[in-house]
């Protein structure tokens, strides 16, 4: 990403003065998708039997996403833009338990099993003071780059209930215990769109933006969940130019 951004930004600002852009400002719409920058893994402890059970949940990285924004050229080749983005990463969660026996100290049972659908929601408002040039009658291209602040809404596995039979030697996943949690975070973005104008105000358009910030959830006071929010986004739409 950062090779292919610097590369870009030379070819830019090696273009003549008068390939800048004849755009004063624009809006765009574009659907696609955002992969996380890592994949969350979240071990944690609690009672079961007066024990500690452990589970690890692994839960999906990539979902659908929607950007809608507006940017204005304030001098020659520079304007501040305003995106928002709209990620959805909904799917299963597989999980790992040592769960312990009923009857015996230290004598955990490994339970695995995979939840139902688990919700991830996450809306991102990202501000950009963005370098735009046009090269020829039709390629546009915008470099951007600016703050970001997330707010994220998360469906999080906060233990398991099993399966098991006298004598308990073995147990199988029955369900899992879901908590919804709710944080918000400011970050950091940048990223760039390439458009094809058909015409002097309509064209499409390619976006790919690296947004990033931290979110934290707490869970019944001890159990506390840190992951990134924002990722890799990448999708195509429409320009309106004006």
């Amino acid at each position: 990403m950062r090779i292919w951004g610097s590369v870009l930004l030379l070819v830019l600002l090696s273009a003549p003065a008068g390939a800048q852009s004849r755009e004063r400002g624009y809006i765009a719409l574009s659907g696609g998708g955002q992969i996380a920058t890592s994949k969350l893994i979240d071990r944690f402890v609690y009672t079961v039997n007066v024990e500690d059970a452990t589970t690890e949940a692994r839960y999906p990285n990539a979902g659908v996403m929607f950007d809608a924004g507006a940017g204005r050229r304030f001098w020659r080749t520079t304007g501040v833009a305003i995106h928002v983005s709209r990620s959805s990463a909904g799917g299963r969660v597989q999980t790992d338990s040592l769960i312990p026996h009923p009857f015996f100290d230290d004598r955990h049972r490994a339970v695995s099993g995979e939840t139902g659908e688990m919700a991830h929601t996450e809306t991102g408002l990202h501000v950009q003071l963005y370098y735009v040039r046009d090269f020829g009658r039709h390629w546009r291209v915008r470099l951007g780059a600016g703050p970001s602040y997330f707010n994220v809404s998360k469906d999080l596995v906060t233990g398991v209930t099993v399966n098991e039979q006298f004598p308990y030697d073995t147990a199988t996943f029955r369900s899992a215990t879901v908590e919804r949690a709710k944080d918000s975070s400011p970050g950091l973005n940048a990223g760039a769109d390439i458009g094809w104008m058909f015409t002097r105000r309509f064209g499409a358009s390619a976006l790919v933006r690296f947004a990033r910030g931290r979110v934290e959830f707490n869970l019944d006071g001890s159990h506390h969940v840190s992951t990134h929010a924002g990722g890799t986004q990448a999708g195509a739409g429409i320009r309106i130019a004006f």
